[in-house]
């Protein structure tokens, strides 16, 4: 029994000062003067990581930030939402942030440009609550979103609301009167 750990101990000995050969054969040169006395990987990997490694908490900064400085500026809207959901959000909620869900739609909508701004207060006025899927399909299957300046208006028909229904829709041109379908009723 005692030539087995003899022999596992000259082993790991062997493959420590491979790995450490290794590790300073890679290293930039001024590293060496803080690095060469140590005799353990672990040492070195410890002492590395001290020196470079980012704290967790500017990493979720980082992530925040960049989360709070996104804007559409061009593309779809889907392609926008997504890289709000899986690059920023996501990443954020990794590094330890906690969003609740109605902060997220808040981020999203105040990501979108200027276009979308009928959008975002029939949101707001109308009280919707989307679930950050639902909101995308809205954003996507929105009318004029594409490129078009016209963004639809998204109407709460209450349920006990009887009769036809007629909206008057002004341009700049002239006003009409519009017949809502049947089926907001």
């Amino acid at each position: 029994m005692l030539p087995r750990k003899l022999r596992a101990i000259a082993d790991w000995q062997r493959v420590n000062t491979i790995a450490r050969y290794y590790i300073l054969a890679s290293i930039a040169e001024h590293l060496h003067k803080e690095l060469d006395n140590l005799e353990y990987v672990l040492e070195i990997i410890q002492t590395l990581d001290g020196m470079f490694a980012k704290s967790n908490s500017t990493a979720r900064q980082a992530a925040i930030w960049a989360l709070m400085n996104t804007r559409m500026t061009g593309g779809s809207v889907r392609d926008h939402f997504l890289k709000m959901m899986v690059a920023h959000i996501s990443t954020t909620e990794v590094m330890g942030a906690k969003i609740k869900q109605e902060m997220k739609i808040d981020m999203i909508l105040e990501s979108l440009p200027d276009r979308f701004s009928q959008f975002k207060m029939n949101y707001n006025m109308n009280k919707l609550n989307l679930t950050p899927v639902e909101l995308m399909h809205k954003l996507a299957s929105a009318k004029g979103l594409s490129g078009s300046k016209e963004v639809p208006i998204m109407l709460k028909v209450p349920q006990n609301l009887k009769g036809n229904l007629t909206v008057e829709r002004r341009t700049r041109s002239k006003r009409e009167q519009v017949q809502l379908p049947n089926q907001l009723q």
